[in-house]
């Protein structure tokens, strides 16, 4: 979209001339910024939330999801839902779930939401986190079911 430059503009809420620099971006406005100053946005942002406070809690909750892993809050809940609730490799209860996604797809902390794969606990998902290599997750199964057999000794250092 087209924005027209300004140095300078008008603060509807307190009628103050100021600088482009004191309002934030809105990249859909013509000029390219929001209607209200800096100031008075974050008052009536502040205000806003006095009024109803879990409302903050949801938006930023929104925005969390929306711009780190491409999911709508409602997209998150059908997922906890689909997964009763458990982690999908442990199958245990989760108390603050973890969104796992294929960072070959998207690498760095975020995602496009294409590749989201499920809800994870912390444990599970920090082990993903450090061996998303599968070949690597297998010698490491291997390894540990050689210590299960009955008389098993530990395997050789050298490789």
């Amino acid at each position: 979209m087209n924005s027209v430059t300004v140095a300078s503009k008008r603060c509807p809420a307190c009628g103050q001339d100021k600088p482009a620099g004191d309002f934030y971006k809105h990249r859909k406005k013509p000029d390219g910024l929001q209607i209200q100053c800096k100031a008075c946005q974050r008052t009536y942002q502040r205000d806003y939330d006095r009024r109803a406070p879990g409302r903050k809690k949801l938006r930023v909750r929104r925005s969390y999801l929306k711009r780190t892993y491409g999911l709508t809050v409602e997209q998150y809940e059908l997922l906890l839902f689909e997964q009763n609730g458990k982690c999908a490799i442990c199958r245990r209860e989760m108390d603050k779930p973890h969104i796992d996604h294929d960072h070959s797809c998207c690498p760095g902390k975020g995602s496009c939401g294409k590749c989201v794969r499920a809800l994870l606990c912390f444990g599970c998902n920090a082990l993903l986190g450090t061996v998303e290599n599968t070949e690597l997750l297998l010698r490491a199964v291997s390894y540990l079911d050689s210590f299960k057999k009955e008389g098993a000794e530990a395997p050789s250092r050298e490789a």
